[in-house]
């Protein structure tokens, strides 16, 4: 189907009501550009790219407009700008500064209140520039791809605006070998190259911006739509007939199906990839990462999204290297029990007892703990996840469940699913080594921790499936004492490396007593596994010195029964 060009010039009207805006959100080189060009050739749509660059890229840099002026002289910028009045660029880029920033992006998504503050005054001008683009256009839409979620909720809060979400989410490794390409800014007036970022980068804002844009969609899942970039390119018509559906307009075809190409009017998109500025657009699968990116890349891309990636059906698919673990079968023992019980103290206490007696003792998680140094920490547990789940296949179901599990706020998101993986996986790893192997944070402790904030029946279903596609410790360890008596020792702890420490005293001791409570579900949830792999559970009396003894009794009951099953 060929479509005229057609140009948009200001047209004066006595005012809009509300202003339907469809916000296109999620990472970098992810196609929002081609989103904005298909939708863009409705009349009834006014796609203007990537808004929140209006005024950096736009005003003070002078880039191209779509139509291929300059944005400080395209006469529909012009127009909507003298209607839209407000503030100067030089206060609207102060607004907006950091809108990006991993620390931004958490604020915003936990309702933290400097972030709210910061967002009402440019709240109030973008609801001004959104009806100036309607009333100048003439559109029923306004279609913005912006996309990071913080922009989102920006306009979720902006006055006369009815936000519709389009999530796109396009596979990590495309995203970040796209993002390292050398490409010409062919918008700048003085030349130059886009911004590139290294995988490690590329990666990580992958899964906080798509988690993100997750909770955005959510907040009303009837005007919200996710796509993947690959389902948009294999079938456009399909695709934007359902946007087109979301936002209560009529489907058209948009693509010629014998070429796959469309012609294109003239935009006004503001920023976005420079394929905005041809009039041609050839709509295939961009594919090329597959066999061109490094596999050292890819390799660290894979390690840091494996969790995240499960959940948009991109799975790793590299086989990464591992060391060969000794011959043999050793014994797992994992210490659990609630903040302040001694968990730590106990642990410590199993191996010194052991290597004393001359045992081979091994802590599997020095490294994964609060010992580290963050960065250290988040490498560690990034490459056992990645190496974990590309080296046994069976782990993934398990990781498709524990990102499952509905957990509250965006860091919560990432960071307890990792947790349950990580001790999984490592606990798989340790039983093929010989000694013993002791787990101060392991999958009992990890999945409590999952299910404490989140869906409690998804956490134990969780638990289940852990069972059926990886390993469960041998011994279980519980350190139990009363919530009266953690939380004096929680209240007298220097370091803070419980989240529950945080809490005033009665919020404490509520959430102590109601963690009681799920762990021992949990452990009535293992009880009842068949008996060939049911860990064996001690309970430990942490309300004074915390005795070693009864766990290493255990240990040597089970090292005996290995050596005369072998």
């Amino acid at each position: 189907m060929r479509i005229e060009t057609r140009q948009q010039t200001p047209v004066e009207r006595p005012g809009v009501g509300r202003v339907k805006v469809l916000f296109v959100s999620g990472t970098a080189r992810s196609g929002t550009t081609l989103i904005d060009l298909l939708l863009g050739q409705r009349p009834e749509v006014a796609a203007v790219g990537e808004l929140r660059y209006l005024w950096q890229r736009g005003l003070v840099e002078g880039r191209l407009c779509g139509c291929g002026q300059p944005v400080p002289q395209c006469r529909f910028w012009q127009g909507v700008l003298k209607n839209a009045g407000g503030a100067s660029p030089a206060r609207m880029i102060e607004l907006l500064r950091g809108l990006e920033q991993p620390r931004s992006v958490l604020q915003t998504f936990t309702r933290h209140p400097a972030a709210e503050a910061g967002m009402r005054e440019a709240a109030e001008h973008i609801a001004n520039l959104y009806r100036a683009i309607a009333e100048v256009s003439g559109a029923r839409v306004v279609v913005d791809s912006s996309k990071p979620p913080t922009w989102g909720q920006l306009i979720r809060i902006t006055g006369g605006v009815d936000l519709y979400v389009l999530h796109v989410v396009r596979d990590p490794r495309a995203c970040a070998f796209s993002q390292q390409r050398l490409k010409a800014a062919v918008d700048r007036p003085e030349g130059g190259w886009m911004r590139r970022n290294p995988p490690w980068k590329s990666a990580l804002t992958w899964d906080l911006w798509n988690l993100a844009s997750d909770q955005l969609a959510n907040e009303d899942p009837s005007r919200s739509l996710r796509m993947r970039y690959e389902d948009l390119a294999a079938a456009p018509d399909e695709w934007v007939a359902k946007i087109f559906g979301v936002l209560g307009l009529d489907d058209e075809r948009v693509i010629e199906p014998s070429a796959g190409r469309v012609e294109l009017p003239v935009n006004h998109t503001v920023a976005g990839n420079p394929v905005r500025l041809d009039r041609r657009l050839s709509v295939r699968p961009d594919t090329e990462w597959t066999t061109q990116m490094r596999s050292r890349d890819r390799r660290v891309v894979e390690a840091l999204t494996s969790v995240v990636g499960l959940r948009y059906d991109y799975p790793p698919t590299t086989t990464i290297g591992r060391s060969r673990a000794p011959s043999g079968r050793g014994v797992v023992v994992e210490v659990a029990g609630l903040p302040g019980a001694g968990k730590s103290t106990l642990a410590d206490a199993i191996m010194v007892r052991l290597e004393g007696e001359g045992i081979p003792v091994d802590q599997v998680t020095a490294g994964h703990g609060p010992a580290s140094s963050g960065p250290e920490r988040l490498a560690r547990k990034a490459w056992t996840v990645g190496s974990g789940l590309a080296a046994r296949p069976s782990m993934r179901a398990v990781a498709s469940a524990v990102v499952g599990t509905r957990q509250r706020n965006a860091h919560d998101v990432v960071a307890r699913p990792a947790n349950v993986i990580v001790s999984a996986i490592l606990t798989d790893r340790a039983k093929r080594h010989r000694g013993v192997s002791v787990l101060d944070q392991g999958v009992l402790q990890d999945s409590w921790s999952l299910a404490l904030r989140a869906d409690r029946k998804r956490a134990l279903a969780c638990l289940e499936q852990i069972h059926r596609f990886a390993s469960l410790p041998d011994v279980i360890a519980f350190v139990e004492a009363p919530p009266d008596i953690l939380v004096e020792r929680l209240r007298a702890r220097v370091s803070q490396h419980s989240r529950l420490q945080h809490q005033a005293t009665d919020e404490l001791r509520d959430e102590l007593t109601h963690g009681a409570e799920l762990f021992e579900a949990m452990l009535g949830m293992l009880n009842r596994l068949p008996a060939d792999n049911r860990p064996t559970v001690v309970r430990v009396d942490g309300t004074g010195l915390i005795a070693a003894e009864p766990v290493v009794a255990l240990i040597h009951s089970e090292l005996a029964r290995l050596a005369a099953s072998t």
